[in-house]
């Protein structure tokens, strides 16, 4: 089992150990997930109830958010601008023909 570098986002603990590839995890909790994000906690909850946000339940208790799934969910919700749309709809119509 791969060990992570845990470190939490605004309390004072941190979570230390270093996993073999090097790389290194923020892990947040409801709380701070809600000051990173600026969403309510209850507005959290409710996208865990509904399977929209990615978490991590250990033990069916407390929930926690990797930092860098989070970065990554946010950026996926992207809305596409008119040109982009336009530019696929040019692509598909290019590609029938």
């Amino acid at each position: 089992m791969k060990a992570f570098n845990y470190k939490k986002v605004h309390r004072d603990k941190s979570y230390t150990s270093v996993m073999p590839e090097g790389h290194s995890y923020v892990l947040m909790d409801v709380k701070d997930l809600s000051e990173y994000i600026r969403y309510k906690i209850s507005y959290i909850y409710s996208l865990v109830h509904q399977g929209k946000i990615p978490y991590h339940k250990p033990n069916g208790k407390k929930l926690f958010f990797f930092k860098h799934e989070i970065d990554r969910w946010i950026l996926g919700a992207k809305v596409r601008s008119i040109d982009e749309i336009q530019g696929d709809y040019k692509k598909q119509k290019q590609n029938k023909e």
